[in-house]
């Protein structure tokens, strides 16, 4: 981030504070020093030493008026958890922990259909944000991921390989956008940005 931040411009940094250690003290003041708009720290539900490192950097950051975003993992980022109810409720567990924890914004899995997963949404008290986790097959499967989401009261997307791997990052950034806040769906997304909704390839 240090290395990089001339080069922002006017966009937000969320900066992410994982580490092997605790972080609480030392990330808190090196994103003060970085002018962050924000700190992120990754946490699972059975991890008792992370979650009280959130627990600790959620009152430091409150303290200076930073907002904290917890990535809840109900598996690791790497996995794409299957549409299911038993799943629906590994990531609503979740979900709930760390709000507890003293998430100001979560970041959690997706789990379809949008039916079940408000459940997600419904057990929380603060804004609920997806991750894409691993790159899909094709950009209108994310952009699809995003519509459903969207559709089941999450607030927005925290999307990485998804995006930068794709054949056109600021394209699919802006169908994000269109999806997320501008409540098109993902095939009149992807067609208005050259994307080819039945696979997913650029036009």
């Amino acid at each position: 981030a240090r290395a990089a931040r001339d080069l922002f411009g006017r966009c937000g940094l969320i900066l992410a504070l994982d580490s092997e250690g605790p972080v609480s003290g030392y990330g808190l003041e090196a994103a003060l020093r970085l002018g962050a708009d924000a700190v992120e720290l990754k946490a699972a539900p059975g991890d008792v030493p992370r979650l009280a490192d959130v627990q600790e950097l959620a009152a430091r950051a409150d303290g200076w008026g930073m907002p904290l975003l917890v990535e809840m993992l109900a598996a690791s980022w790497e996995v794409a958890l299957e549409d299911g109810e038993e799943n629906v409720d590994r990531v609503a567990t979740a979900a709930r922990i760390g709000a507890e924890a003293g998430a100001d914004f979560l970041k959690v899995h997706y789990v379809g259909p949008p039916t079940s997963y408000r459940r997600v949404v419904g057990q929380v008290y603060v804004p609920l944000l997806v991750m894409g986790g691993p790159r899909m097959k094709s950009p209108i499967d994310a952009l699809r991921m995003a519509e459903a989401a969207v559709a089941a009261g999450a607030r927005g997307v925290v999307f990485g390989r998804n995006v930068v791997a794709s054949s056109d990052p600021e394209r699919m950034v802006a169908a994000l956008v269109d999806v997320v806040h501008g409540g098109r769906s993902a095939d009149e997304a992807a067609d208005t940005l050259g994307l080819d909704a039945r696979v997913g390839a650029t036009r």
